[in-house]
């Protein structure tokens, strides 16, 4: 049996642990044309179907099978039935950010002797890195969630494969005579959006278990050598948060005119830095608990504050890489504003904080778009050198908050580097002609990546904002420690 081998990135080789997408289709359709479907987007794609594994020099690297078989199946599946489970959303009815719980981990997540909590258990499993799990419903709602390594894929090359999934499901649909009329599915189209969040974290970083409400990536609780105190199990979970867009559209323009100077913010960057002050805000740390408190959690005194934005550009480079080589993985790298302390960050207003983080998107994403040019001019001239980007994580004792960016990029020739460029967050919409939020569309929303931070003796930080839109307004998931959540819904229902 030959395989080919592909190493993992230098900026993907750190990202250890597993995310799982989730969605739902409507109708109970057969199980086996959505996974005979699946295996044809892996054999044309055979990249999708490999192990992970490490080679000679113990770098972590995919292996593809040249052919697939009954002995090397191109992905693990499992299927089930289960009664009728709410699956929507709610239908909140205040004016004001609301939050709310999601659905059940237990559609999507693989079965136990499947999961693995770091993409070491798939090199010693030996198994395929993609998971199928399809759950039918007893009412008429096909629930399937897809399980992968983070290293391999993030939200933005998930969607390329359910592009692909999508398009070749409804030629298996008509195959079989099922595909006629309102019997027609689009998985893209039908997505609700629970797409889970990932979590990025150096190698010598596990994961604190029962993190996720959405047990992604559950590793054991780390034996800390730090020589802070000793941390207590700290609970935690992913809610929605919702925020209506008459009253977000409201803050823009009240942010908009405090700015001086005409600058530009989107919908996108006011919200990001409407809940980095909700989740930093003075009441919330002020009755933080500490080491020792009668419930047991543990929150370090204030630290510096780092804020994170992952960037997605790596999608749009394909033309730099063979076609047989192309990473679905987008996350390229971060752009990250850092304050001194929490206190700092408070004094500053969110029509501020907005502008620090339109300006930092736009300053990076502008020497990305310099560098990709000098790398193809690189590659016009045949001077083909090995560049790489380096992956960074903030240092240890610091707060971190990271929030999800999806950028609407047009790329503008060698002349037009400059900021009137539209990087607002863009979604994923039922018609390819609805793309930014500025747009008022409505449909499925997307996101984008997202990332926890956990450092030994510290704990986790509230992380993984993610951003869908509906006719109603925008959804919001986090994950986050019980208490900052009871603090959070003190300060939402007090109107700050």
């Amino acid at each position: 049996m030959n395989w080919t081998e592909h190493k993992v990135s230098c900026h993907d080789t750190p990202i250890t642990s597993i995310l799982t997408y989730g969605f739902v289709i409507d109708g109970n359709l057969d199980p086996q044309i959505l996974k005979n479907s699946f295996e044809r987007v892996v054999e044309r794609w055979p990249i999708l179907g490999s192990r992970a594994g490490r080679d000679h020099n113990g770098e972590l690297i995919w292996r593809a099978p040249t052919k697939f078989s009954s002995a090397i199946p191109h992905f693990t599946s499992s299927h089930h039935r289960t009664p009728s489970v709410p699956l929507d959303l709610p239908k909140p009815s205040t004016r004001t950010p609301s939050i709310h719980l999601g659905p059940s981990k237990a559609l999507f997540a693989p079965p136990a002797h499947l999961h693995h909590s770091s993409i070491e258990g798939y090199i010693t499993a030996s198994q395929p890195i993609f998971h199928v799990q399809i759950t039918a419903l007893e009412n008429d709602v096909t629930a399937v969630g897809i399980t992968v390594p983070h290293a391999f894929c993030d939200a933005g090359g998930m969607k390329e494969i359910l592009k692909e999934w999508n398009v070749t499901m409804h030629r298996r649909l008509s195959e079989s005579n099922q595909g006629e009329g309102e019997g027609r599915r689009d998985i893209v189209d039908a997505t609700l959006f629970l797409e889970k969040i990932g979590m990025s974290t150096s190698r010598k970083e596990e994961l604190p278990k029962g993190l996720w409400i959405h047990d992604i990536s559950n590793g054991p609780t780390p034996n800390s050598t730090s020589k802070t105190p000793t941390q207590p199990t700290q609970k935690g979970e992913g809610k929605w948060v919702f925020v209506r867009n008459d009253w977000l559209a409201d803050l823009k323009r009240r942010c908009v005119d405090e700015i001086e100077g005409g600058s530009w913010v989107s919908e996108g960057d006011v919200l990001y830095a409407w809940w980095a002050k909700t989740v930093y805000s003075p009441s919330i740390t002020e009755s933080a608990p500490t080491a020792g408190a009668s419930n047991g959690a543990y929150q370090p005194a204030p630290r510096p504050l780092v804020i994170t934005i992952p960037m997605d550009l790596r999608t749009r480079l394909n033309e730099l890489s063979s076609s047989s080589k192309k990473y679905l993985h987008n996350a390229v790298g971060a752009t990250v504003l850092t304050y001194p302390s929490v206190e700092a960050f408070h004094s500053l207003s969110i029509a501020h904080v907005a502008l620090q983080i339109r300006q930092a998107i736009t300053s990076h994403t502008e020497d990305e778009i310099r560098q990709t040019l000098r790398i193809k001019t690189d590659l016009a001239h045949g001077q083909n050198k090995r560049r790489s980007v380096a992956t960074h994580f903030p240092p240890g004792g610091v707060e971190r908050i990271t929030l999800s960016n999806w950028l609407k990029m047009s790329w503008p020739s060698r002349d037009q580097l400059s900021p009137w460029l539209d990087f607002s967050p863009a979604i994923v919409a039922k018609r390819p002609s609805t793309s930014s939020y500025e747009d008022g569309a409505s449909g499925s929303g997307s996101v984008i990546w997202s990332d926890i931070g956990f450092l030994p003796g510290v704990g986790a930080r509230p992380a993984g904002m993610a951003v869908s839109r509906d006719q109603r307004g925008v959804w919001m998931w986090f994950s986050m420690a019980d208490w900052r959540w009871d603090a959070v819904d003190k300060v939402l229902k007090a109107g700050v």
